[in-house]
């Protein structure tokens, strides 16, 4: 008798920041925590002032940290030269990496719930219209 296989997805997506290799951890407790520095970093974003850049350097400071830990986020931040600013756009880019995962975790759910065929159908007509 043959084994079923049960093909799996990693919990994590490797980036590379820098020429260095890092892990996006995609576990229960690291998503909730990412959910809150997503809501916290937009929050900031949006409220952000001039006058602010410290509290602002701050928050992108502590979404390396959550990203990666202290070490690696000291290192991330050294290689940009200190600049929060640049941080910033590194953070950006690690939350699309999230949204991406979870759009794709998303897309699939919904090829198995309809079918695969039904879904490839559904793309056709929406490109035609």
């Amino acid at each position: 008798m043959a084994a079923i296989i049960i093909e799996t997805k990693t919990s994590f997506e490797e980036v590379e920041i820098y020429g260095k290799d890092y892990k996006v951890d995609f576990s229960d407790a690291k998503m909730e925590d990412y959910d809150k520095a997503r809501v916290k970093f937009d929050k900031e974003k949006n409220d952000a002032k001039a006058d602010d850049f410290k509290r602002n350097a701050k928050v992108v400071k502590d979404c390396l940290e959550m990203f990666f830990g202290k070490e690696d986020a000291d290192i991330i931040y050294n290689e940009s030269r200190k600049s929060s600013f640049v941080c910033n756009h590194i953070v950006m880019q690690l939350f699309k990496v999230l949204k991406d995962k979870m759009k794709d975790f998303n897309d699939k759910k919904l090829e198995e719930y309809l079918g695969v065929e039904e879904v490839e159908e559904q793309k056709l007509s929406v490109v035609s219209e």
